[in-house]
């Protein structure tokens, strides 16, 4: 195992996996053209210009960014696996984050490394809106890497790294997390994350190198129900994967925090994972 910089990277021209580009500016462009029609179905009805004005202001300010998005994931850059003809490689810096300096963010581990690997659901509910106690229920599907050695220090330091590095870019996702010791998650299907080709064909390409386990499955109770020790469980885990903004909305509404004071708790947790 070893953690490089993307240009000391060996040559790789096996599977890769990426941010699905196609789906991505679909996607895009649907919001894009709701959020810009929302606007002139509301002026053509004769509504207070507050009304619509403020719908336009929002456009302009997430139409221009879900373009951005959309147009990132047709650069190079956009990769999160590699197959190689000795093991993965794992780029643990989000597409989104291109521009940041150059650094050690590219994860190869050899095939003999990884103990098995496994198909992984998770699901959960963060609060849908300030005051209500509906929730937003979130479903992520996730290729998850067991390691042989168990160890898992270097990566994660890598990652903290990399939230150091992006720490003025807030609510930013990142992909790849290690949610215990020996354990490697790339998010592939949900919660920000539309990875091709899809989990089934990638598990099919690493049963000819590693062990392939049986699925597993993770449901959280609705985000009001959960314990002390579980409400710690999903902040840590939407930290890890940039959702900060969730993560302070749900200490907000859970223990009673302020603002200020919830961010520190996220950033301080930031820190120590």
């Amino acid at each position: 195992m070893k953690v490089v910089s993307p240009n000391n990277m060996d040559p790789v021209d096996g599977m890769c996996c990426r941010q699905s580009p196609l789906r991505g500016l679909v996607g895009g462009l649907i919001v894009g053209a709701f959020l810009i029609g929302l606007v002139f179905l509301l002026w053509h009805r004769g509504l207070p210009w507050f009304v619509w004005g403020g719908c336009a202001v929002l456009a302009a300010l997430l139409v221009p960014w879900f373009l951005a998005d959309a147009l990132a994931k047709f650069r190079s850059t956009n990769w999160l696996v590699r197959f190689g003809p000795d093991g993965l490689w794992i780029n643990l810096r989000s597409y989104q984050n291109r521009r940041l300096p150059e650094a050690a963010t590219v994860l190869h581990l050899r095939y003999k490394e990884i103990a098995s690997a496994r198909r992984h659901l998770e699901t959960w509910s963060t609060p849908a809106e300030p005051n209500s106690l509906a929730g937003t229920h979130w479903k992520q599907e996730s290729l998850e890497l067991s390691l042989a050695a168990g160890e898992t220090r270097e990566i994660a330091k890598a990652l903290a790294g990399e939230r150091g590095r992006r720490a003025a870019i807030k609510g930013l996702h990142q992909a790849v997390t290690v949610p215990a010791a020996g354990v490697v998650r790339i998010a592939w299907r949900g919660h920000g994350n539309d990875v091709v080709p899809p989990l089934a064909r990638v598990l099919d390409e690493l049963n000819r190198h590693v062990k392939v386990d049986e699925p597993t499955r993770t449901d959280r109770a609705h985000w009001l129900k959960l314990s002390e020790a579980e409400l710690d469980e999903l902040v840590a885990q939407l930290v890890r994967s940039g959702d900060d903004l969730d993560a302070t909305e749900l200490l907000k509404r859970r223990r009673g925090l302020s603002a200020t004071e919830a961010h520190k708790f996220v950033e301080e947790q930031a820190s120590r994972i």
